[in-house]
């Protein structure tokens, strides 16, 4: 079958789809999570940590922990992290993925997700997110210079400016917990909006007290335009030829019929690589 033509019926039955070939990896506790590149709009590049240049960031690459991502002006992109949550990058916002990482048993094999660790930092922006309920023992942590947020199943909306110090922190569903860098913990729960002033020079955090806020328009139009559940991942096994049609079939039934990210993982090959589709779903 060809190449180009299975790329398109991959994306057309199922979304957003990443195409991973992959060493076969040697059995250990956790092995790195990935991000699926599911959207763009305007402008968007990628850094590789300890590389000086950016790239462009493309829909249908693969990400893992160590990269950074930026957006320019009018610009957006979507994330869907095998550890169970989507995320939409702003326009003018600068975010890094520190960790992600995951059990090795869990998705597919299990039909649960794996425990998993993902760390991000926001330098600058706006991070839009919305998190499933972990699995017990996982982690998703989001770092601000103002503080970390702590999120267990939760819709979150994060706003850092650098230059005055100043943040929000939205939970428009669940709640999230605020690390102060003084150690202080607040609570932010469902509908209500936090705000406050970051001063570098002390180390000092000044807050508001928790506010009731309507839902942000523009995280409507996140969660309208992406996959509630965040990304799946199928493992075929194989140390033959590829039976591209099966591929398929066997992906849209893992969606399970659903609009949703699908990594499809094939170990044994020698040399890996990655195929970005960037065809968009049919209607």
């Amino acid at each position: 079958m060809n190449l180009n033509l299975w790329q398109k019926k991959m994306v057309r039955a199922i979304g957003c789809v990443a195409l991973l070939l992959a060493f076969q990896m040697a059995d250990a506790a956790t092995r790195p999570g990935r991000a699926a590149v599911c959207a763009i709009k305007g402008t968007a590049e990628y850094q590789i940590r300890g590389e000086l240049t950016w790239q462009q960031l493309k829909v249908g690459m693969v990400l893992a922990e160590g990269v950074s991502i930026r957006t320019g002006k009018g610009s957006s992109a979507d994330l869907a992290f095998t550890t169970g949550a989507i995320a939409r990058i702003t326009e003018k916002t600068s975010v890094s993925i520190d960790k992600l990482t995951e059990e090795t048993n869990g998705v597919p094999q299990s039909n649960r997700r794996p425990v998993g660790n993902t760390e991000l930092t926001l330098q600058r922006g706006k991070l839009m997110t919305e998190v499933a309920k972990q699995t017990l023992g996982s982690k998703f942590r989001v770092h601000t210079p103002a503080g970390n947020i702590d999120v267990v199943g939760t819709q979150l909306i994060i706003t850092y400016d650098p230059m005055t110090g100043q943040f929000t922190l939205s939970v428009p569903e669940g709640s999230v917990t605020l690390t102060l860098p003084d150690g202080r913990l607040v609570t932010v729960t469902q509908g209500n909006r936090i705000t406050g002033t970051y001063y570098p020079a002390t180390g000092q955090v000044v807050l508001t007290q928790p506010v009731p806020t309507p839902m942000d328009p523009a995280f409507r139009e996140f969660l309208n335009d992406n996959i509630r559940s965040g990304i799946r991942e199928l493992v075929i096994n194989s140390t033959g030829p590829i039976d591209l049609d099966a591929v398929i079939r066997a992906a849209i039934a893992a969606a399970g019929g659903a609009y949703a990210p699908i990594v499809v993982v094939i170990p044994n090959i020698t040399n890996p690589t990655i195929v970005s589709p960037s065809l968009p779903a049919d209607p």
